[in-house]
């Protein structure tokens, strides 16, 4: 049994810690090593035993003291579990230092782990920065944090959804909700939520809904007049052109014409059709495009002309 006072110390290394014991603070001896791994968090303390269940233990530590002199970044990746398809989200990581060894703020870098597809960071230098995935499905995204010394890192799983899942969360909430469903009309407008998302309407406001339904003009050309329709699509990287069917968001449109109003006969023939200018952003995600006819209105080869638009939807 060692008299008191008695210097006790403890140093760990990796999952290695050993106990120490002095008599002085000087001269120590080694009183046995443990391995053990190690949790997310882990506390230094000093504990007391009599080594006998029926008779108590009493100790006063004083003079207690730490000689640690780098702590690891500790990393935060935020709350974010999803994310819309090309749209960029705010990652809000954040990352904890003791400012060791040199009184700076450590490095960080975000990378991309596994996922379906590309990944585009704001600024992976950045622990607050924008995230956007080009494909629906499942992400690991990894934060690593250096001090100089130290390198830590936490890593973030999140999925990427359509970017008719996302319209759906925000402005219902939950996707699967009945009022959320394609086909509903919780406004009750006459247009249905698919219709609503295609010509970016707002589904439980009950706005004018000929404020974004196509529209028909006479377009004046210095060779005669032509029959036009503009018509709103939702903006971004598409593939194809208004004149012969464009796709963005799992939305298609398309500029239909026929002869008559009947039901059939309603084609998109490119040849037919001409887009007039550039497309004008419309400031709420959508932008208005105009289309005409290749044929003058009093044209003999086309006696009768009508135009429309179709939406189809592959969610």
């Amino acid at each position: 049994q060692q008299a008191l006072p008695v210097w006790l110390k403890i140093e760990r290394i990796g999952i290695n810690i050993t106990a120490h014991t002095s008599i002085n603070g000087s001269d120590w001896q080694n009183a046995g090593t443990i391995s053990t791994a190690m949790s997310d968090s882990n506390y230094i303390g000093f504990a007391t035993t009599s080594h006998n269940n029926s008779t108590l233990s009493e100790a006063t530590f004083d003079n207690i003291s730490n000689n640690i002199s780098n702590i690891g970044p500790e990393i935060s990746t935020g709350n974010i579990t999803s994310a819309t398809i090309n749209t960029a989200t705010l990652l809000n990581a954040s990352v904890v230092d003791d400012g060791q060894p040199d009184n700076t703020a450590p490095t960080v870098n975000w990378s991309q782990i596994q996922g379906p597809g590309a990944v585009n960071f704001g600024n992976p230098n950045s622990s607050q920065t924008t995230f956007s995935g080009d494909t629906v499905g499942s992400y690991s995204l990894r934060l690593v944090a250096d001090d100089g010394l130290i390198r830590t890192f936490n890593t973030l799983d999140l999925s990427v959804h359509s970017a008719w899942k996302g319209w759906q969360i925000t402005y219902f909430g939950d996707p699967n909700s009945s009022s959320a469903n394609a086909l509903a009309d919780p406004n009750g407008n006459g247009l249905q939520n698919i219709f609503e998302y295609a010509l970016g309407g707002h589904p439980t406001n009950k706005i004018n809904v000929i404020d974004i339904l196509p529209t028909y003009s006479l377009f004046d050309n210095s060779d005669g007049k032509y029959l036009s329709l503009t018509y709103r699509r939702r903006t971004g990287s598409g593939i194809g052109n208004a004149a012969s069917g464009y796709a963005i968001d799992g939305i298609t449109y398309y500029v239909q014409t026929n002869n008559s109003l009947s039901d059939t006969g309603w084609q998109t023939i490119s040849n037919e059709l001409v887009e007039v200018g550039n497309p004008l952003y419309n400031g709420d995600g959508t932008e208005s495009v105009t289309v005409r006819m290749q044929e003058p209105i009093d044209s003999s080869a086309k006696p009768s002309s009508f135009m429309r638009l179709k939406v189809e939807s592959n969610e």
